[in-house]
C-alpha cells in the first residue's frame, strides 16, 4: 500500500518507525494526518513493520540448542544463593546443579560453602539495621530451614 502514496523513501521508512512506536489513543490518526494517507494505510504500515520485527526475531534459522552461556561472578554467586534458600539443596547438590545451570561451569564445595556463609552474614547483619518498633500487624508462619522449624513474620503495613 505504501508504494501507491507519494511518500518518498525517506518518509515511509520514518512512517513505519513511528508506526511501530505508536501506542497512544489517536496515533493512526494522527499518523495519518502527519503524512496525508489514510488510515487504513498506517495500519497496513503498522502489519508489515510488526511482521518484518517478528521474522527478523524469529527462531527459524536459529539452532534450537544454546552452545554457550555467559556467567559472571555476582550471577553466580546469585544462582548459589538461590538455590540454597529456595529448597533444601545440599551444597553437594548445589554443586552438582551448577554445571547443569552454567554449561561448562564447576565450582568447589569450598566455594559454595564460602559464598552460603558470607551470604547469611550479610543478611545477620542486614536484619539487624532493619527498625521492626514501628511495626503494628504481622501475619506469622512457621516454615523449616535444614530441617528445624523457624518462625517467619510478615509486616503487614510494609510487605516487609
Amino acid at each position: 500500500m505504501l508504494y501507491q502514496t507519494q511518500l518518498t523513501p525517506s518518509d515511509k521508512l520514518d512512517l513505519l518507525l513511528k508506526t511501530a512506536a505508536c501506542q497512544a489513543h489517536g496515533a493512526i490518526t494522527s499518523l495519518a494526518n502527519e503524512f496525508s494517507i489514510s488510515r487504513k494505510a498506517v495500519y497496513t504500515a503498522r502489519d508489515a513493520i510488526f511482521n518484518a520485527f517478528n521474522d527478523l526475531c524469529s527462531d527459524k534459522n536459529q539452532p534450537q540448542y544454546i552452545t554457550c552461556v555467559g556467567v559472571d561472578k555476582s550471577q553466580l554467586r546469585r544462582t548459589i544463593v538461590a538455590l540454597s534458600i529456595t529448597s533444601a539443596n545440599s551444597i553437594r547438590a548445589i554443586q552438582e546443579q551448577i554445571p547443569i545451570i552454567y554449561p561448562g561451569c564447576s565450582v568447589s564445595f569450598g566455594y559454595i560453602q564460602g559464598v552460603i556463609v558470607e551470604a547469611q552474614e550479610q543478611a545477620a547483619l542486614f536484619n539487624k539495621t532493619v527498625p521492626l518498633d514501628k511495626i503494628n500487624s504481622i501475619a506469622i508462619d512457621e516454615m523449616f530451614s535444614q530441617g528445624e522449624p523457624v518462625l517467619a513474620g510478615i509486616d503487614l503495613d510494609s510487605g516487609y
